[in-house]
């Protein structure tokens, strides 16, 4: 396949409609786009996103060589047990807070996903969180809940996270600054 943009480390031309560019975990640029879409179009697409593509390359890279430094923690049973009544113990306050009812609930070790909440109000957390602060692991349970009440990513989505922390912008700015450490660290 020709790469036609000096960003781009591979591109990739499938049935889709729309361009995509994806930063992979080892600090690539993936191009997604329609079979059909003018080689012009799409190198100037990346043109226009040139910023923000060495802006998460760069942040990329860093993370790879913070991760290189860390030396991973093997975590028991118990732990996990620990991890899982403390996200209980702050899923029914948030649940309580918001007046949002979830139907089951459990942990997860998930690699790319803090969390989930499933078309029947079941939530996973990622017992991870724990190890982060409070403020994170808050912001994950609420995020989760509040898809419970609005099933996507719209401005009522973030308005109903917003109700609850007003601060969540920051938090999640932290998880995705510093997520990839408790991916890294906790097995």
């Amino acid at each position: 396949m020709l790469i036609m943009h000096p960003l781009a480390d591979e591109v990739i031309y499938s049935d889709r409609h729309t361009i995509s560019l994806e930063i992979s975990p080892q600090a690539k640029l993936i191009v997604r786009s329609p079979k059909k879409a003018d080689k012009a179009f799409v190198r100037a697409f990346i043109e226009a996103k040139k910023l923000w593509i060495e802006k998460k390359k760069t942040m990329r890279i860093r993370q790879l060589e913070d991760l290189s430094r860390i030396d991973g923690i093997t975590c028991s049973k118990e732990d996990k047990e620990e991890a899982a009544r403390i996200i209980k113990e702050r899923l029914d306050l948030y649940s309580l807070k918001m007046g949002v009812k979830y139907d089951s609930f459990g942990i997860s070790s998930a690699r790319k996903r803090w969390g989930a909440c499933c078309r029947r109000a079941d939530i996973r957390i990622n017992w991870k969180l724990t190890k982060a602060q409070d403020t994170v692991l808050d912001y994950v349970i609420v995020h989760e809940l509040a898809h419970i009440k609005e099933r996507n990513h719209s401005k009522r989505f973030w308005a109903l996270v917003a109700q609850t922390l007003p601060d969540h912008k920051d938090r999640r700015k932290w998880l995705k600054e510093y997520g990839h450490r408790l991916q890294a660290q906790y097995n």
